[in-house]
C-alpha cells in the first residue's frame, strides 16, 4: 500500500461514523392535546393533566382527581431500524388502574393501555420518523423522555441527507418524497 493510501486509511479510521442515536419522545402538548403523527397516520394521546384545563371544561366530580396520565412515547432505534409508539401505562398497571377508576367514577368508560405500534423501517423510514419526531419537539408538542437527546434537524441532515422523506402531514395518500438535505428547517 502506498504512503498516501495508508494516510487516507488512517484518516478514515480516526473520523467517527456519523449516526443517529436511539431516542424517545413523549407527546405532551400544552393543553392536553392529541397529536397527529404522520409516519403512522395515527392520532396519539398527549400527556393529560386535568388540573391544567380551564375551569368548566371537565366535570369536577372525579375527573379532576385523575392522576396525570403520561403521553404516548414515540421511540426510534436507527441501528435496528425500528420505530415504535408505546403507551407507558402498559408498564405501570397501578397507574393505569387509578386512571381507569377515576374515569369510571366520573361516568366515563374504563380505560386501557394503547397497544404498541411497531414498524420495521428502511433508511428512508428512519429519516422520516426522526424528522417528524424532531418537528414535534421543536413545535412544543413533545419532549425528550429524560434519557434521550433529540437530534437537531441539521444533525439529522448530516446523517440522512440523501434519504427520501415524506413531509405531508395531512395527506393519507399521495405524499411526494423529498430529499432530506433539500428540506428547509
Amino acid at each position: 500500500m502506498s504512503e498516501p493510501q495508508q494516510q487516507n486509511k488512517s484518516e478514515k479510521q480516526q473520523q467517527p461514523q456519523a449516526r443517529l442515536q436511539e431516542f424517545t419522545i413523549e407527546i405532551c402538548a400544552p393543553q392536553n392535546n392529541t397529536v397527529y403523527f404522520a409516519p403512522t397516520k395515527e392520532i396519539l394521546r398527549g400527556r393529560t393533566d386535568m388540573r391544567t384545563l380551564p375551569v368548566g371544561t371537565q366535570s369536577s366530580v372525579g375527573i379532576l382527581q385523575t392522576p396525570v396520565c403520561p403521553g404516548l412515547h414515540i421511540r426510534i432505534d436507527p441501528v435496528n431500524m425500528v420505530g415504535q409508539v408505546i403507551d407507558p401505562l402498559s408498564k405501570d398497571p397501578e397507574l393505569m388502574a387509578s386512571i381507569s377508576n377515576a374515569h369510571v367514577a366520573a361516568g366515563q368508560k374504563k380505560r386501557s393501555p394503547v397497544p404498541t405500534i411497531t414498524r420495521k423501517l428502511d433508511r428512508n423510514g428512519v429519516a422520516t420518523w426522526a424528522y417528524w419526531m424532531i418537528r414535534l419537539v421543536n413545535d412544543g408538542l413533545a419532549r425528550a423522555d429524560g434519557r434521550s437527546i433529540v437530534p437537531t434537524l441539521d444533525e439529522l441532515k448530516r446523517v440522512y441527507g440523501d434519504a427520501q422523506i415524506s413531509r405531508q402531514s395531512n395527506s393519507l395518500e399521495g405524499s411526494k418524497p423529498e430529499v432530506l438535505a433539500e428540506v428547509a428547517a
